[in-house]
Formats: structure tokens, C-alpha cells, sequence
């Protein structure tokens, strides 16, 4: 079910989706460590795993306090964090025929 905020949103549409598929792949808000601006939105850390350094154009940080993307692109380090959770993408493997 998408919100009807979806369709006036001035955020990339696609960027909003993958902001939701990383919901679904078990990721928090990046906003919510230490390190982002204190004027950014505060939630529960409890039960919480940092894999990577704090990103704030990560794909699931907000738009708050002058950091963040309005196009909510993955970048190099929610990648690196999603292959430490995931493993590496197929595609860096080899396969071989027996």
C-alpha cells in the first residue's frame, strides 16, 4: 500500500521506493546515530548493528539539518553495509560447470 503523501512527495519517487525496500532488507534510519545533526528526528536505537560509518547521503538517512538527498540513491556505503549483512552481489562470483 503506498501513501497518497507519495504522489505529491518532492522527493525521487523511485529514491522513496528504495528508501522502503531497505525497510524491507532489515535497515534503519541512518539519521538516528551518532554523528547525524541533532535537529534530525530521534528514534530507538535499541538492538541496533552500525556497519558502516555514519553516511548522511545514505538512502535512509532523512532530509534534516542541511544533509541527506531529496534523490535517495544508494551510495558506496550503504552498499558496502548491505554486502557485509547479504554477502557480495551474484555477479562477483565465478561459476563452473562439473
Amino acid at each position: 500500500m503506498i501513501d497518497p503523501s507519495y504522489f505529491t512527495t518532492t522527493f525521487d519517487h523511485v529514491g522513496v521506493l528504495r528508501h522502503e525496500l531497505g525497510h524491507i532488507l532489515g535497515f534503519r534510519h541512518e539519521h538516528i546515530r551518532s554523528g547525524a545533526p541533532p535537529v534530525c528526528p530521534h528514534e530507538d536505537t535499541t538492538g541496533t548493528i552500525d556497519l558502516t560509518a555514519y553516511d548522511p547521503r545514505s538512502v535512509m538517512h532523512y532530509f534534516c539539518g542541511g544533509v541527506g538527498s531529496r534523490s535517495l540513491t544508494i551510495t558506496e556505503i550503504d552498499r558496502s553495509g548491505a554486502q557485509q549483512l547479504y554477502g557480495p552481489p551474484l555477479n562477483s562470483f565465478q561459476y563452473q560447470e562439473v
